[in-house]
């Protein structure tokens, strides 16, 4: 298995390195998406989407502060000898960013060696705040890497996606009979994946739902209660383990690169999203003669009005288009995949009238 900094492929090279030997802009840009899976499950998280956000040459000085910080904690914990001293620097500067990780010595299993590990009960989120944290140390090596969880080269995974073919099938199923070549004028892409949702038994309104606990994220976050329903967020509900790639400003000609690195993990079932800073979009994965297909609703027009038409299309060359579009407008993209799990959807539902989920369905 190609481990995370390999040898022979440039593109297992870490995103810093081989854009100084390779001048490649879209493999520095990697370093972005390594570190948004590096810091996806822990609290850092929101400081570091809102520096993308807000500040994005100050998010590409962390980007590569991470992955410089990981890549000495994977050598760590494979038993190799490492300068403790520059681990701290990093994590140091790190923290002038508002990025709070542990130290060498803050970690409850004994990785560095010569530093006796203690357990942290509390740590900075954010300047000014105190909170648990929610892992036993912040970076995790199982945590699916944009380099190292599909690789090109071996074409294995070394995070597999979870794989609950029931669910799965049947969120193609009921896509496909209830709503296949329908019409609408209110059915948008999100409300599409939210009736077939609810259609399989997973509740998204109610006191139960997933709407809810999404505007409840909002609101203790003190954002627009709408801020987090996305296709993007959506996933994270239902899967435990999203893959999240960034494509950066300029990739439209990348679109085989990208395609690379997404099909592995592709799935029958699999939810998928793609967004930018002025456009969305998502529906759910599905096998279709041999091929993967998308099925999602989308804008059309016929006898001169307006409308969305729900459609099974070639993924591939839908990748592309958005890839394009994406070029025309200047914008990156970011693209979500997850798998919906039974284990996760049980926390939501059933829908009023429906029967739900089981344990055993």
């Amino acid at each position: 298995m190609t481990s995370v900094i390999g040898i022979g492929d440039p593109y297992a090279l870490t995103p810093r390195i081989r854009a100084e030997q390779t001048g490649d802009g879209f493999a520095a840009d990697l370093d972005t998406a390594q570190t948004d899976a590096l810091l996806q499950t822990t609290k850092q998280y929101d400081r570091w989407r809102d520096l993308r956000q807000k500040n994005p040459e100050s998010a590409k000085i962390v980007a590569d502060l991470v992955v410089r910080r990981h890549a000495l904690l994977e050598e760590a914990r494979a038993g190799k000898p490492v300068n403790a001293g520059k681990f701290d620097e990093l994590t140091g500067r790190l923290r002038r960013h508002g990025i709070f990780l542990y130290r060498t010595d803050q970690f409850t299993e004994p990785v560095f060696q010569g530093k006796q590990p203690r357990i942290a009960t509390s740590a900075p989120d954010y300047a000014g705040s105190k909170v648990g944290l929610s892992l036993p140390y912040p970076l995790s090596s199982t945590i699916p890497l944009e380099l190292s969880a599909f690789s090109p080269e071996s074409g294995e995974n070394s995070t597999p996606l979870p794989n609950d073919p029931e669910l799965q099938d049947r969120l193609v199923r009921l896509a496909r009979e209830n709503y296949l070549g329908v019409r609408s004028n209110e059915k948008d892409c999100y409300n599409f994946l939210v009736e077939v949702l609810e259609d399989s038994g997973i509740s998204y309104y109610g006191s139960n739902g997933i709407r809810e606990r999404l505007v409840n994220r909002a609101a203790q976050d003190g954002v627009s209660p709408y801020r987090y329903l996305t296709g993007e967020d959506l996933t994270s509900q239902l899967c435990s383990n999203p893959f999240r790639l960034h494509v950066p400003k300029g990739s439209g000609d990348k679109a085989s690169q990208v395609w690379r690195r997404l099909a592995p993990g592709l799935a029958h079932g699999a939810l998928l999203s793609i967004s930018s800073q002025e456009f969305g979009h998502t529906g759910i994965v599905a096998r279709k003669d041999g091929r993967w297909t998308f099925l999602n609703s989308a804008r059309t027009a016929a006898n001169g009005k307006r409308g969305y038409l729900v459609k099974e299309e070639e993924l591939r060359s839908e990748l592309q288009g958005w890839l394009d579009r994406a070029g025309r407008r200047d914008s990156f993209l970011d693209i979500t995949l997850g798998v919906p799990e039974q284990r996760q959807a049980l926390r939501f539902g059933p829908p009023e009238g429906s029967k739900g989920l089981t344990a055993s369905t």
